[in-house]
């Protein structure tokens, strides 16, 4: 006699647990923007991603985790694993032939980066003041993004394009003021500068460097 076993479709659940998390992900991005950090609850979130508490719970524990999968998602176009730099996106920045068409791409990357989290980096820092577990998360962020604009710096000074008297370690300083979000924050949203006018603005920038 042939035993049956009942087996599932694991693509089907995995699409599943995927949009939960992304239910989820969106829910607490608007409750956070709407409620502020100190006053969301996790019973929130989960009344506005239309699932069950424990179901957040499952998923992602606690609040400051909930942030820092919304800084990934946010940051690097997905919520998983492959960091910034590893991202086709910033490799093709990497790959530009000359010093001029990469720091057009690098304008590109950056309005389209801060455009898509400048709320949540925003949601980050504010929390960071009252929540340890956020302060430390939140502090990674400068870090990474200095050693990706040294990462940029490094194929400036291959491609021959900085003055003698810019080290590469000084045009990754400057690379990192300009693409500091909290720039963007200010022209775009507290003196309504357009995304674009902020891409054009940056672009000129960065270009100073090789001057």
């Amino acid at each position: 006699m042939t035993a049956h076993v009942k087996t599932y479709n694991s693509p089907l659940r995995e699409e599943q647990a995927r949009r939960t998390r992304e239910r989820i992900l969106g829910a607490a991005r608007e409750t956070f923007r709407e409620k502020g950090y100190g006053a969301t609850t996790l019973a929130d979130i989960a009344k506005a991603a239309g699932v069950a508490e424990p179901t957040v719970r499952a998923t992602f524990k606690t609040k400051p985790t909930l942030v820092e999968h919304l800084l990934r998602l946010a940051v690097r176009g997905k919520d998983d694993e492959l960091q910034l730099h590893q991202r086709e996106a910033f490799q093709h920045v990497l790959a530009a032939p000359d010093a001029e068409t990469l720091l057009d791409r690098l304008a590109d990357l950056a309005e389209s980066l801060h455009k898509r989290s400048w709320d949540v980096m925003e949601i980050a820092r504010g929390a960071a003041s009252s929540d340890p577990a956020i302060a430390e998360i939140y502090e990674q962020r400068p870090r990474a993004r200095l050693t990706n604009q040294k990462a940029i710096a490094k194929r400036l000074a291959e491609l021959g394009a900085l003055p003698a008297r810019t080290s590469a370690e000084t045009a990754a300083d400057l690379l990192w003021l300009y693409t500091a979000p909290e720039i963007y924050r200010m022209l775009v949203i507290e003196r309504k500068w357009s995304p674009n006018r902020y891409r054009n603005w940056f672009r000129a920038a960065v270009g100073t460097i090789l001057a």
